[in-house]
This record gives C-alpha cells, structure tokens and sequence, in this order.
C-alpha cells in the first residue's frame, strides 16, 4: 500500500473475500473501506471515520494520506503538510504522498515569498 493502489485494492479484495475463518479478513475490509474513500464528494463523516480509523491504525500510509487530502480541500494547507510528511517520513516510498508534499511545500514558498515582497 505504497500508493499502488490498484494491486494493493486487489489483494485486500481476495483477503475480504477469503473464508470466515482467515485471520486478517476484517482488518482487509477496514483498509478497502478507507481505500474507497472518495475525497472528490466528502460527506460530513468522513473526516471523523477517517481519524477514528487513525486511532487504532495511527501510522496507516492511507489513511494518512486520505485525511491529508480532505485537510488540503478544506484550506488546511499546513496541517495537511504536516500530515504528508509524516507519511514520507515513516513511508519514504509512497511515492504520492512525497508528490503532494513537494508541491504543497513549494506552493507555500511561493506564497509566503511573494507575501513578504
């Protein structure tokens, strides 16, 4: 789950899928559920599922970045940084967290640059 969505959501899918008596099939389920969070449309919950999710699986790469995401497109530009770099710190692969991070981190250079001429 180093933001290759695509096989890590098939894997989690055959271990969901798997019989009642497979260890890691709730814990499976959990993670597709926050994988399927669609930030585009965010209901009033989310947030909050998103961080009670975080409470039992407070260093999750994806939900990480899932609730970094929803704190960038409500104007949270700082602690979403904050967020993208402690993913990119425990997780130095996750290639689009240390994508948003960068372009974050440089929007707010500018900014502050142009701020302070």
């Amino acid at each position: 789950m180093l933001g290759e969505e695509a096989p890590a959501r098939a894997a989690l899918q055959k271990a969901a899928n798997a019989s009642p008596g497979f260890p890691e099939k709730e814990e499976a389920q959990r993670r597709l559920a926050v994988m399927s969070v669609d930030i585009q449309t965010p209901n009033p919950n989310l947030r909050s599922q998103i961080e009670n999710y975080l409470r039992e699986s407070p260093n999750d790469p994806l939900a990480l970045f899932r609730l970094a995401e929803l704190q960038e497109r409500g104007g949270e530009v700082d602690q979403a940084l904050k967020v993208y770099e402690k993913i990119v710190e425990e997780n130095p692969e996750f290639a689009p967290a240390a994508r948003r991070f960068a372009v974050l981190y440089g929007q707010s250079w500018l900014m502050t640059r142009r701020l302070t001429k």
